[in-house]
This record gives C-alpha cells, sequence and structure tokens, in this order.
C-alpha cells in the first residue's frame, strides 16, 4: 500500500509537470517549457508523446540538430503518429531546405490524414513558397479548405493571397487582403502586401493613404518605408519622388533600405543607362536583392542579350531555388541561348 501511494504521487507529479509544460508552451515561455518536458522525461524516458513534444519546442526554438536526434529516436521504436510526420516535414523543410523531401512527407501524410490542420497548413505553405500544387492543388485551394475551419486564421489567409497572385486574380487577392488588413493593421510584411495589392487593382489612393499613415507612425520601420516608397512612386510626381528619394539615400545607413530605394529609383529614371546604373548601385548595398537582379534579366532580356539575362536570372534562381516560375523562364532562356 506504501508503494502504491508512493506510485500515485509521482504520476501525480508528472502529471502537474505536463500541464505546466503545456501552458508554457500555449503562452510561448519555450525555455519553461522545455524544462518541464526535461523532468517529465527524467521520470519517464520512454513517454514517446513527451519526446515528440520535446522535439516541438526545439523546432519552435531553432534547436534543428537536437531536434531530428529525439525524432530519429521516435523514428527507431516504428511508432508513426500525425505529430510526427508534421514535426519531420518542418525539419526538411526549415533546417534541411529540402523542400522535395518535404513535399513527399506531407503528400503521403495527406493521404492518412487529409482533415489534418497542420498538415493542409505545411502543404499550403509549400504550394505558396513553390508557385506549384501540392496534392492537386494551389496554394489558394489549400488555403480555402484551411479557411473553412478557421476564417480569421493570418497564416492561410496570406497564402490564399500567394496563390491567387500567382494565378493572377488579383480581384479575389484584394479581398482577402482587406480582410487579412483589418485582422492585424500594423503587420509591415502585412502592409507590403496590402499595398501591393491595392497597385494591382488599380487602387492607388488606398494603398498611398495607408501606406503614408503607417510609415508616419513607424518611420524606421524597414518593410514599411519600402511600402510607403513603392506607393508613392506610383501615385506621386516623378519630380517630388525622385526628389523624396534623394533625401533619403545619403542618410540611410541600412544596406538593404539603401538597395530598395535605388531599385525604386531605377524606375523613375528616363534614360536606360541611368536604370542600369541605379540598379547596380542597389546590387552594390545589396547583392542578393532578387528585385534588382530580376529587373537587369529582363532589361537585358529585352535587349535580346541573353546571356547576360541568364547571368542575372541564375542569380535570382540561386536566391530563390523553390520558385518554379522563376526556373520555367530560366528553362526557356537557356533554349534561347542554344
Amino acid at each position: 500500500e506504501v508503494l502504491s501511494t508512493v506510485e500515485e504521487l509521482n504520476q501525480n507529479k508528472v502529471e502537474v509537470l505536463k500541464q505546466k509544460a503545456y501552458l508554457a508552451f500555449e503562452q510561448n515561455q519555450l525555455d519553461l517549457a522545455e524544462s518541464y518536458v526535461a523532468k517529465v522525461l527524467q521520470n519517464n524516458p520512454g513517454d514517446l508523446d513527451f519526446v515528440l513534444f520535446r522535439a516541438k519546442i526545439l523546432i519552435e526554438k531553432k534547436d534543428y540538430i537536437r531536434a531530428v536526434s529525439l525524432l530519429d529516436m521516435y523514428e527507431r521504436r516504428q511508432v508513426h503518429s500525425l505529430e510526427y510526420f508534421v514535426l519531420r516535414a518542418k525539419l526538411q523543410l526549415y533546417w534541411s531546405k529540402n523542400t522535395n523531401a518535404a513535399l513527399e512527407t506531407v503528400e503521403r501524410t495527406l493521404q492518412l490524414y487529409p482533415d489534418s490542420f497542420e498538415i493542409l497548413m505545411l502543404a499550403a505553405s509549400i504550394a505558396s513558397m513553390t508557385d506549384a500544387p501540392v496534392a492537386g492543388k494551389y496554394a489558394d485551394e489549400l488555403a480555402s479548405i484551411l479557411l473553412q475551419k478557421d476564417p480569421n486564421n493570418k497564416e492561410a489567409l496570406m497564402y490564399q493571397i500567394d496563390g491567387f497572385v500567382y494565378n493572377q486574380n488579383f480581384e479575389e487577392a484584394y479581398k482577402s487582403c482587406k480582410k487579412l488588413i483589418a485582422l492585424d493593421p500594423e503587420n509591415p510584411e502585412i502592409i507590403f502586401q496590402y499595398v501591393n495589392i491595392c497597385l494591382k487593382v488599380n487602387k492607388e489612393a488606398e494603398a498611398y493613404n495607408y501606406a503614408s499613415k503607417m510609415y508616419k507612425k513607424y518611420p524606421n520601420e524597414e518593410t514599411i518605408l519600402q511600402a510607403y516608397v513603392y506607393a508613392y512612386s506610383k501615385t506621386g510626381k516623378r519630380d517630388d519622388v525622385l526628389k523624396f528619394i534623394n533625401s533619403l539615400l545619403p542618410n540611410t545607413t541600412n544596406a538593404k533600405i539603401k538597395s530598395d530605394l535605388y531599385y525604386r529609383r531605377s524606375f523613375l529614371q528616363k534614360m536606360e543607362e541611368n536604370q542600369l546604373a541605379d540598379l547596380r548601385s542597389s546590387l552594390i548595398e545589396n547583392p542578393r536583392n532578387s528585385d534588382s537582379l530580376f529587373r537587369l534579366y529582363e532589361v537585358y532580356f529585352d535587349r535580346k542579350d541573353y546571356r547576360k539575362a541568364q547571368y542575372y536570372l541564375k542569380q535570382v534562381v540561386a536566391i530563390n531555388p523553390n520558385d518554379t516560375t522563376i526556373k520555367k523562364l530560366n528553362e526557356t532562356l537557356t533554349k534561347l541561348i542554344k
């Protein structure tokens, strides 16, 4: 009876630790959550659910090396679960950068768990990243399934917009973007997307007014500044926009912002040589500015200088290795050169 009582006390202690671990994770206190999980596993190293939970926490912390060793340990027990497949796909996608392996894992898991929200979200993420279907569905189609389950899911809305943009369905992208900006009105990435979509559907005043309001509120936020300069360059008078960009350039120490300013200024230049000079200046500040690289590809492609065009396009491919659209452009260019 005494032994039974001790076992019950230990079990109760472990259950309390588990609840504390779950609560800490929900509150994004990842170090605290991991400390509770470690104590649970000290009591019971064979608790496979908590082996997976520890791997999940480590992935959130971007501690991928320790996470993969835990998943390997779990796999050796020849136990497979939905959570295992989700975590394995995340490691393949975010750590190994092996999109094909992640795609294979996700598609196989969707056959076993077609209604899993997490797997559908990963599928939408990959479809958005690659501009290609996953399990026969594009990003907007996968996101629509997710939004039926959770209509206000911001991540799903982002993927839906990406899918609409890829299919050039800008009116639908605008509707989704309006909903997204209402849910998260001051998120810099969402602001930039909103401005971009507004400009696509010829709502220049809406794009400029929102970008201007956010720029006044957050003048030092990189992405918001980029959104404002983009909106202003599309709506303002050329000389006024040039004057504004020229006033920013000497005082800007952030290389990425400076690179983007040169890129935007290139579109305002009347002479092609000045356009090229700005694009080269943009790349001096940030050699990985894929917008400037792609613009140089377009310039040289229009000149029918296909080898130089491919020189820049290949760099875009290297920066965005999962973008199937860019890969197809490169394949087409290779055929032209041959």
